[in-house]
C-alpha cells in the first residue's frame, strides 16, 4: 500500500525552525520528523510513500539522496511549483499518476503512534459498505473546525442531535 505524505507547507507556526528547512525535516528526538513518519509507515507495512513537497523541496530532495540507505520504503516526490494546499497536494499526486489505488494520507509534520494497521483493516471492512475514508480523530480544541460523527463514528456534514463533535 502507498502513503501520501503532505509536506508542502511553509511551517509558519514553527518559525524560526523552518526558515532554513521545511517542517518535515525539523529535528525531533535526534532525527527529522520525516524519518519518524517513514518508520511508522514501514512498521504498518506501507511500502511506498509519495511525498507532496513544495516549500524548500530541494532540501527534501537532498535529504532523500543523502539518507537513502536509512529510508525503509520507496519514496517518490510530487513537487508543487506553487502552493496547492492540502487537497491540492493530493490532487496533484493523482494527476501525475503517482497514486495507484487506496492510500494512507498523513501530514508531514505529525509524529504519532496511532495503530495504522487497524485503521487500514477497518477501512477495507467498511469500504464494502460504501465508506470512502477512515480518519484518526482526537478530541481537542482546534481553530481548523470540527468533525461531526454519529454513534458508529461516521462523519456527517450536517449537525443532528445524535452526533458527537470532535475538534
Amino acid at each position: 500500500m502507498q502513503a501520501l505524505v503532505l509536506a508542502g507547507g511553509k511551517g509558519l507556526r514553527l518559525r524560526p525552525l523552518t526558515e532554513n528547512v521545511p517542517k518535515c525535516l525539523v529535528d525531533v528526538g535526534g532525527k527529522p520528523i520525516l524519518m519518524h513518519i517513514f518508520g511508522w509507515l514501514y512498521k504498518h507495512e506501507i511500502d511506498e510513500a509519495i511525498l507532496a513537497v513544495g516549500y524548500k523541496h530541494e532540501a527534501v530532495t537532498d535529504f532523500l539522496r543523502l539518507n537513502s540507505n536509512e529510508i525503509p520504503l520507496k519514496v517518490v516526490l510530487s513537487v508543487e511549483d506553487t502552493p496547492l494546499g492540502t487537497g491540492g497536494g493530493i490532487k496533484n499526486a493523482v494527476r501525475k499518476g503517482l497514486v495507484k489505488g487506496d492510500l494512507v494520507v498523513v501530514n508531514g509534520d505529525v509524529i504519532t503512534d496511532v495503530d495504522l494497521s487497524s485503521m487500514i483493516k477497518l477501512f477495507y471492512e467498511k469500504k464494502q459498505q460504501g465508506i470512502k475514508a477512515v480518519m484518526a480523530l482526537r478530541r481537542e480544541r482546534s481553530p481548523y473546525g470540527v468533525a461531526l460523527v454519529d454513534g458508529n463514528y461516521i462523519i456527517h456534514s450536517k449537525k443532528s442531535q445524535s452526533l458527537r463533535t470532535y475538534g
